[in-house]
Order: structure tokens, then C-alpha cells, then sequence
């Protein structure tokens, strides 16, 4: 078992056993939440204070260092408003079931521990429940809005600070408690979480390719993964489509399945489909950099339909009509093909879109 860790600590190599901690409990699961892209992660309760935090389990010594890492990533770029705080690595001994009882086997080569981590209630979950976008077209273009803002806070602050968070959707978007400037009460706040993926830029023993296929830059289909906060911005771009187009928010509009390589064709096709032919510039550039990379065929001449599908998804329903065209015009300067071209996460926050005043 292992010991309390911070981010201050000095992580063990990978092939030592951690020691074993002799703690009381400090944290109770109380309600299974969903796996995750780490793994299994609860709701639960610290026990001396009461305070409900997320608890997301992490098993064996290489998903141990790599918990360890991201404790000290998000330390060291947190607090922020928009970005969900990770407080401390425990073990296994330190967490009890709903029943009382430790219910987590364990051994020096598969040791068990608990990232602790701020609680947030999942955007999904929300938006699935209340269905904004069916009730009021104003007040999902206003929510569609302030989501977009938190998130893009949060990425212009990690690339201010030179990391990336390489996985942007709406799975690791939530509402967190925060209190207000007053200090009166506590707001919902959009929070991104979720860091397992985050990394230091640049880095070039670092992996660069995008978690998640359905949110991943067009680039990087074609073997260009050197701009990842480029590809965080085009990520974004996905969340915000996910919302403007009003069908279920958690159903990425480019999300063409798994099972490689036929999805990556088929997401590549997507987004042609949505945003028209590339630029033949480059096509053959990336062509020029990955000549082991089989050839594509690339419909010639295909216009963009993005504002045209967007702009049908909310005629009649009311909202104002300007304010939808700034909603596109922002996710448009997302999806800009040549990652060098694309607006950094500052100037999105900077658009009039993001700019205006969210009630």
C-alpha cells in the first residue's frame, strides 16, 4: 500500500513498490459515478470534514506514476475558476466502502490508490436532464455560450503555462461550487477537469495525439500531431458544434465510432462532409512529412456547410439570429484546417462571441 502523496513528493520509479501507509480512513465512496478514461471513479465523502469529493481509482504501479504526474501538473496550474482542482493521492487502506469496509485487494505489484479530486456534477448529466435546447432556444444559445467561455478560460490558462490537455470534450466539462467574489454564496461553475492526458509543451517524448478520435484536429488524422494546443483549440470547436447543433448534447457530431483505421476514414469524411475540401497546400504538405502514410482520396471543390446546417438547426426557434451567427463565426475560426492559422485559445476568448455579457 501506498502512502499519502503530494505534489511536492518524490515519486518512486515505476518499478518500485510504494509503501505501505498505515493511515485511518480518510474518504468513503458513496456513489459509483462511471468509468472513465483513468479509470473507475466515485463520488464521495472526506470523513473529518464532510466536504463530498470525486474519487477516481488508479491500480498498478505504472498507473500509480502517472497518477502521481498528474497530481503535479494540476497543482501546479491551479486553483482557477474554470479548472477542476485535484487535492492528494491516497491509498487504498484510506477509502471505505458505502458499508464501512475496505473493499480494495491489493499487493506490491498492484498497488491500489485514490485520486481525490474536486467534485463536480458531469455538463452531460445536466444538459441530458433539463433539456435546455428543447424548452428555450435563448437560454441554450446563453448556456451553449457560457460553457464555451469557462472551457476556453481554462485552456488559455494551461497554454499560458505551457501545457496541454490533449483531451477536450464533453465528458470532462462539470459544474463545480464556487463561491462567489462577495464570498456570499456559492455559484455553479463550468469547470474543465480531467488531466490524465495533460502534458508539458513542448515535450517531444511526449505523446501529442488527442485523446478522443471524435474530437481530434484534422491534422492529426494526417499524421501533423506538432501543434497540440492548436488541436486543443480545434477540440473546443467539436464541444461548441456538439451544442449548436442541438440534437444530444454527449454525441460528438464528428464521432464516427471505433475500430481502426475505417473510423479515422470515416471521421476524416465527417468532417470534409461538415467543412468542405482542405487545402490542397496542405494535403501535400502532410504528405511531404508522412510519405509512409497511405494516400487519401479528397473530394475536390466540396463548399463548407457548417453555417448553413448550424443556421437550420435554429431558424424558428426564436433566438436572436446575430447572436447564432457570432456562435458560428467563432466555432468556424475552431475548425481553420491549417493549425498554424487557427485562433490560439486567448483570441477565442476575445471573440464577440465569448465577449458578450452571459445572464
Amino acid at each position: 500500500m501506498l502512502a499519502d502523496v503530494t505534489a511536492s513528493s518524490r515519486a518512486p520509479p515505476p518499478s518500485a513498490a510504494p509503501p505501505r501507509s498505515t493511515s485511518l480512513p480518510r474518504y468513503r465512496r458513496v456513489e459509483w459515478c462511471g468509468e472513465g478514461s483513468s479509470g473507475g471513479v466515485w463520488r464521495g465523502q472526506a470523513l473529518e470534514t464532510g466536504e463530498v469529493v470525486a474519487l477516481r481509482r488508479v491500480e498498478g504501479v505504472a498507473a500509480l506514476e502517472r497518477a502521481r504526474q498528474e497530481l503535479a501538473l494540476v497543482q501546479s496550474v491551479t486553483p482557477h475558476p474554470h479548472i477542476r482542482a485535484v487535492h492528494t493521492l491516497c491509498s487504498g487502506a484510506q477509502v471505505i466502502s458505502d458499508h464501512g469496509e475496505h473493499s480494495d485487494e491489493e499487493s506490491e505489484s498492484e498497488p491500489v490508490a485514490y485520486l481525490v479530486m474536486e467534485y463536480g456534477e458531469p455538463a452531460v448529466e445536466r444538459w441530458q436532464a433539463e433539456r435546455w435546447w428543447e424548452r428555450s432556444a435563448t437560454a441554450w444559445l446563453q448556456e451553449a455560450r457560457s460553457v464555451m467561455r469557462g472551457v476556453v478560460a481554462a485552456l488559455a490558462h494551461l497554454h499560458d503555462r505551457g501545457v496541454v490537455h490533449g483531451d477536450v470534450r464533453s465528458d470532462n466539462v462539470f459544474y463545480c461550487a464556487r463561491t462567489n467574489p462577495s464570498g456570499d454564496r456559492q455559484e455553479s461553475i463550468v469547470a474543465l477537469g480531467d488531466l490524465s492526458h495533460a502534458r508539458r509543451w513542448p515535450a517531444p517524448d511526449a505523446p501529442s495525439l488527442p485523446a478522443y478520435a471524435a474530437c481530434r484536429a484534422h491534422e492529426c488524422f494526417l499524421g501533423d500531431e506538432g501543434q497540440p494546443m492548436a488541436a486543443d483549440v480545434w477540440a473546443a470547436g467539436c464541444l461548441a458544434l456538439e451544442l449548436l447543433w442541438m440534437r444530444q448534447p454527449g454525441m460528438p457530431v464528428f464521432d464516427c465510432g471505433t475500430g481502426f483505421p475505417m473510423s479515422e476514414l470515416r471521421s476524416l469524411h465527417a468532417i470534409w462532409d461538415w467543412l468542405g475540401t482542405p487545402p490542397s497546400s496542405l494535403l501535400q504538405r502532410c504528405a511531404e512529412q508522412h510519405p509512409d502514410r497511405p494516400p487519401l482520396y479528397v473530394p475536390s471543390g466540396r463548399p463548407s456547410r457548417l453555417q448553413e446546417r448550424v443556421q437550420r438547426a435554429w431558424a424558428g426557434r426564436g433566438a436572436d439570429a446575430d447572436e447564432v451567427q457570432l456562435a458560428i463565426d467563432w466555432v468556424a475560426h475552431c475548425f481553420v484546417y491549417e493549425p498554424e492559422l487557427r485562433m490560439s485559445a486567448v483570441q477565442a476568448l476575445q471573440h464577440p462571441w465569448l465577449r458578450g455579457n452571459v445572464s
